[in-house]
C-alpha cells in the first residue's frame, strides 16, 4: 500500500506544480511505473529493469526486464526465458511486450494495436 501511495505522490505532485505537461511522465516516473508492472507480473523470478538497455522513443520508453541474479552475474543462464519488455507511454500507460517483438516500429504497433509485425 505504501508503495502505491509513493507512486501516486511521485506522479501527481509534479503535475500540480506545473513541472510536467499534463498527461506526460518523466523518465524517472516511467521507471517507477515499469518496475511496478514488473513486480506485479514477475513474482517468482525477481526481476527488474536493465538500466543499461532503456530506449527512448517519441511515444515513450522501452524497458528491458532482467533478473536481479543476471545483474549480479552477467551470466546469460541467469536471464529469464527471453527478454521481456515493458513500455511506458508518455501519458503513463504501461504495457508489457513479448520478448520476440523487437524494433521501434514493431513495439509501437504492438503497444497501440496489439498487432505483431516484423521489421
Amino acid at each position: 500500500m505504501r508503495k502505491n501511495i509513493n507512486l501516486a505522490i511521485m506522479l501527481i505532485i509534479p503535475m500540480l506544480m506545473g513541472e510536467t505537461a499534463m498527461n506526460t511522465v518523466t523518465l524517472e516516473q516511467a521507471e517507477v511505473l515499469a518496475q511496478a508492472g514488473i513486480d506485479k507480473m514477475y513474482t517468482e523470478n525477481k526481476s527488474t529493469i536493465d538500466k543499461d538497455r532503456i530506449s527512448e522513443y517519441d511515444y515513450g520508453w522501452v524497458f528491458e526486464v532482467v533478473t536481479y541474479k543476471y545483474l549480479e552475474t552477467k551470466d546469460v543462464r541467469d536471464l529469464a526465458l527471453g527478454r521481456a519488455k515493458f513500455v511506458v507511454l508518455r501519458n503513463g500507460t504501461v504495457k508489457d511486450v513479448p520478448w520476440f517483438v523487437r524494433g521501434e516500429k514493431p513495439i509501437y504497433t504492438y503497444v497501440t494495436t496489439g498487432e505483431i509485425i516484423r521489421e
